[in-house]
């Protein structure tokens, strides 16, 4: 197993005990998507991690814009990840900044902003706080 599975599944552990609505069920490592949480014979949720990070120079990465923009890269993804057949598809981006509420309130920009996905749950995680918020979906045509 190398560092970077590794490093998923530890973010994965610590999403998993920090989301109080994270269903049961067992944890499949793999690639596209990341991991399969099966939670029965017919009800498996792909889930993909990913790290946010800036897509432009000088843009805060927890900006609308920003957000957008990595959900739009990994809209792209999703195309592959279907051929699974899979019942539910996650995405979690995650964030490591220990300073980020010193920069501003996101929580009250996060319950306006709407992101269009075709991801059936999205969520921001920030891996050293704990914090979870599950970002609000509009749906692709």
């Amino acid at each position: 197993m190398n560092d970077k599975k590794k490093e998923e599944i530890i973010i994965l552990e610590l999403f998993r005990d920090q989301y109080e609505n994270f269903p049961k069920g067992k944890l499949i490592p793999g690639e596209s998507p990341d991991f399969i949480l099966s939670l029965g014979p017919k009800k498996k949720i792909g889930l993909e991690l990913t790290r946010l990070h800036q897509q432009s120079p000088g843009e805060d990465p927890l900006s609308f814009e920003n957000i957008s923009a990595c959900l739009q890269q990994k809209e792209d993804k999703l195309i592959l990840y279907r051929r699974k057949n899979l019942q539910e598809y996650w995405l979690i981006l995650t964030i490591l900044d220990p300073a980020y509420k010193t920069r501003y309130n996101l929580y009250n920009k996060l319950i306006v902003w709407g992101f269009y996905t075709s991801y059936d749950e999205i969520f921001l995680f920030n891996a050293l706080s704990g914090e979870v918020f599950k970002l609000n979906r509009c749906h692709k045509d």
